[in-house]
């Protein structure tokens, strides 16, 4: 477990805790009214309005007005504007950020000091502006034991499924009533 630690130790158990303001290219009313698993690409004019909104909170945020009222008062991203833009702690390959598209949000994150706040960082959805609101941490490795042995154990048990597999010899019943009648050896008379 020590040397698993040891090789994820900066990119999985190093962590600093972000807020997030999102502008989205397709405002969220006109999402839920679609409702599609599609997302359609925005137009350049969606593109350029997303940039001029997020633009502008950046500049109030210069001035010194509150991130996390903004948060509340603006982003569209609703999960972390009702929490005044707190997104939690975030490793560099944080996988709930991934899913959603965010790569270069952790990538701007890990770049940034204590409360510092990003540009505008384009990402599939629309602009995000990042705060850190906390100091580079690490996990220490008691506290990291837990995580690793579900990683390994999930890691033991696909290897063991893939050999299982690989060795097995898989053989399916169509229709059991025709092979039974046809295993009956044709010279046996019923008595």
């Amino acid at each position: 477990m020590q040397k698993e630690y040891d090789s994820k130790k900066d990119a999985q158990f190093t962590k600093v805790r972000v807020s997030l303001i999102a502008k989205y290219f397709n405002s969220p009313a006109a999402k839920d009214k679609k409702k599609s698993a599609k997302a359609t690409k925005p137009t350049d004019a969606q593109k350029k309005a997303s940039l001029a909104s997020i633009t502008k909170i950046k500049s109030r945020l210069k001035k010194g007005d509150d991130f996390s009222k903004i948060a509340k008062e603006e982003s569209d991203d609703k999960s972390s504007a009702r929490k005044g833009g707190d997104a939690g702690q975030i490793s560099k390959i944080d996988k709930r950020f991934e899913r959603r598209g965010l790569q270069d949000v952790v990538k701007a994150a890990f770049k940034l000091k204590k409360d510092q706040v990003s540009d505008p960082i384009e990402t599939p959805k629309g602009y995000y502006l990042v705060k850190v609101t906390s100091d580079t941490n690490v996990v220490k490795f008691e506290d990291a034991k837990r995580t690793l042995g579900f990683e390994l154990q999930n890691k033991i048990k696909k290897t063991l499924l893939e050999k299982l597999k690989k060795d097995a010899k898989i053989v399916w019943a169509t229709d059991t009533k025709k092979e039974k009648k046809q295993d009956k050896p044709n010279n046996i008379k019923k008595l």
